[in-house]
């Protein structure tokens, strides 16, 4: 894995042809300080990003034409440097040279450095005045390394993979492991569950489910009917907040929540902070805590601290007055720390020219009529933007903290800079509103792209090098969002990624690829520190069918588990191939953990291992997953292996995954 920076051209110019290209990017190759690229710090660590130029890639899809921008600052921005220009000796914006003959920009390409990828500070974005395209083509051509730059589409040798101990890139966050459950799904009370999630190592479960958030109450386990109509969704028999904490008692884990923003309990207008903060009392309060919550702006009472946390501590009521299903004998805290405000609001007709919009969303009103909804959200916009949530957010964390000063509290945001064509103001939007207040933002990520030519079949290669292609992207714009609306907040803003999978609605033609997807993709957000990261969804072949049968994703995360505890150390590792990839954790009885992700669907992958940093026994165990290792129940299979220690030649079948575990040496 390499890091990337990012650099926009945006004016075409025949002053600089490809030789004076050519020799700007040679003399800076592999150099620091004296050529037209400098050396620099990554932002905060003051670490330098060394070598400077390992290769180029030139693309031209870049779109849009945003304003010049050195997103960590001064002491990271690089220069290209005219004939009559000399380095800028401080921060600010490069000279652009005319539109002259040779056309226009944007032309993009990336600069990858040496320091890994996951290191979330060495990614920087800029923009420059450049030339031509067909001479900054030809440059780019000459100077790539072109198996480097373009995913690989076979291994078609061995894999050098290197691990160092002693660069720890981040540490396995104590919900990061996590499954987003839904109060629609007739399975979630099956009492073989718990046993379920705990052997694939889940810990943590999001609810109460996705778009149901902004309809779903409580309280009283009902829903709103959806944007105007007479539907009011289904909630399952078992699936009411009640036997969610109990669920939650017999995993021993925890869970992220999402309240209401949507709809108010009578259904009039958007969801409340106070029955936001009822919640909170509910699971985390105290019966003996008196404190008030107060009306909401309805006038509903929604009491005290101490109603909610005895009614949770109650015994149930021999003849049931409708409350039954929140008496669940349980008196102590359940200690909810992360919840979440809403659930994709940027979904809720703002950005719909002519569309209602797909996310409940009450402060904006209905019609059950979709083309008249459309109209009254038209009239309505500003009571759906971005800065009314933002706003709205600070409510709901005053309230709820009100309760319970010691939970965190998220803002939902798009998914940058992917979702950024339709949304692009919101999530700055939000952050302006509310930045400064916040513990975390909320991503959805589903990714893969789609094959023609009708356009509904995932593309299989596309899905599985998104963690490579994507996450830097991503990492990058939430650092820039951080930096600009964090205040002093910044250093402790958190990512929570509560959906997670291939695109919506896409078929596939070997749900095998789910496997090597979540398996990948968990290890990077926990590497790039996100603190949990939640697969869509508990009963969906993928994991669990309406059977509990275990599905490949299943699979894939007690891979993980296999590997990484809570707080073990993720270290640097890293592959010499695209369609293999790595990663290592050390964990703190001194063994080291090894997960290798052979992408390639038709090809085994002899792998070469260094690892340094620590001293490791030559006897390990093996575990493999793939196609041609289906477990027979619910655990993956393995066995003793020899010949590892700190060197060593491993063979990892076609798309599958292996783990290696080996001991600290004697």
């Amino acid at each position: 894995m390499k890091s990337v920076c990012e650099f926009k051209i945006r004016h075409g110019s025949a002053k600089y042809p490809r030789n004076w290209w050519l020799e700007q990017f040679q003399s800076s190759r592999n150099t620091c300080g004296t050529a037209a690229l400098g050396c620099a710090a990554a932002p905060r660590t003051g670490r330098p990003v060394l070598p400077i130029l390992d290769f180029f890639v030139f693309r031209d899809d870049f779109r849009g034409d945003e304003e010049n921008t050195a997103g960590g600052g001064c002491a990271t921005r690089f220069w290209f440097v005219h004939h009559n220009q000399t380095h800028p000796p401080s921060c600010g914006t490069g000279e652009s040279s005319s539109a002259a003959e040779g056309g226009y920009g944007p032309y993009l390409f990336y600069l990858f450095f040496a320091a890994c990828r996951a290191v979330l500070h060495d990614f920087v974005r800029y923009t420059f005045s450049g030339a031509a395209l067909a001479a900054l083509a030809l440059a780019f051509l000459l100077l790539s390394n072109t198996a480097a730059r373009a995913q690989a589409t076979a291994i078609d040798g061995p894999v050098n993979i290197t691990v160092d101990t002693s660069k720890v890139r981040n540490y396995v966050a104590p919900r990061a492991m996590g499954m987003h459950t839904s109060v629609y799904d007739n399975n979630l009370a099956d009492p073989q569950i718990p046993e379920i999630l705990r052997a694939a190592g889940i810990t943590t479960l999001r609810y109460p489910g996705g778009g149901y958030s902004d309809s779903y109450h409580w309280s009283v386990y009902k829903m709103t009917k959806s944007k105007g109509t007479d539907d009011a969704g289904y909630l399952a028999a078992k699936a009411d907040l009640g036997h969610f904490l109990q669920l939650v008692d017999q995993l021993r884990g925890t869970a992220i929540i999402t309240v209401n923003y949507g709809s108010n309990l009578a259904s009039t207008g958007g969801g409340e902070p106070a029955e936001a903060a009822a919640w909170v009392a509910y699971t985390n309060g105290s019966p003996s805590v008196q404190k008030a919550i107060g009306k909401d702006s309805t006038g509903y009472d929604w009491k005290t601290v101490g109603y909610w946390a005895s009614l949770r501590a109650a015994q149930p009521l021999a003849t049931d007055d409708g409350q039954n299903f929140l008496r669940i004998a349980h008196p102590a805290s359940f200690h909810i720390l992360y919840w979440e405000v809403g659930n994709e609001v940027f979904g809720n007709g703002y950005y719909e020219k002519d569309k209602e919009g797909f996310e409940e969303d009450l402060h904006g009103p209905y019609d059950k009529d979709p083309k008249e909804s459309a109209n009254l959200r038209k009239k309505n916009h500003s009571a759906l933007s971005p800065q009314t949530y933002g706003k709205n957010v600070v409510e709901f964390v005053k309230a709820m903290k009100a309760v319970d000063p010691t939970i965190k509290i998220g803002a939902v945001l798009n998914t940058p800079p992917m979702d950024n064509s339709w949304g692009p103001d919101w999530n700055p939007a939000v952050m302006k509103e509310c930045g400064k207040v916040i513990d975390f933002v909320i991503l959805h990520w589903y990714t893969g792209g789609l094959l023609p030519p009708d356009w509904k079949m995932l593309d299989n290669p596309s899905y599985l090098s998104a963690p490579q292609r994507e996450l830097p992207d991503m990492m990058a714009a939430l650092l820039e969002l951080f930096r600009k609306y964090g205040g002093e907040n910044t250093q402790n803003m958190q990512l929570v990624v509560t959906e997670m999978g291939s695109r919506p609605f896409a078929k596939q033609t070997n749900p095998h690829v789910d496997a090597l997807f979540a398996a990948d993709a968990y290890f990077s957000l926990m590497e790039d520190g996100a603190a949990n990261i939640d697969w869509l969804e508990l009963h969906k072949p993928s994991f669990l069918d309406d059977k509990n049968k275990p599905g490949p994703v299943y699979f894939a995360l007690q891979m993980i588990h296999r590997l990484a505890q809570i707080n073990d150390s993720i270290v640097e590792s890293r592959s010499s191939q695209s369609l293999l990839a790595v990663h290592a954790v050390l964990r703190k009885d001194g063994s080291l953990g090894l997960m290798l992700i052979n992408k390639d669907p038709k090809n085994d992958a002899t792998v070469k291992v260094k690892i340094s940093g620590a001293q490791l026994a030559a006897a390990g165990t093996r575990f493999d997953f793939g196609p041609k290792n289906q477990p027979n129940g619910y655990l993956t299979t393995g066995g003793p292996t020899a010949g590892l220690g700190n060197s060593f030649t491993v063979n990892v079948p076609a798309y599958s995954i292996t783990d290696i575990q080996l001991p600290k040496a004697p």
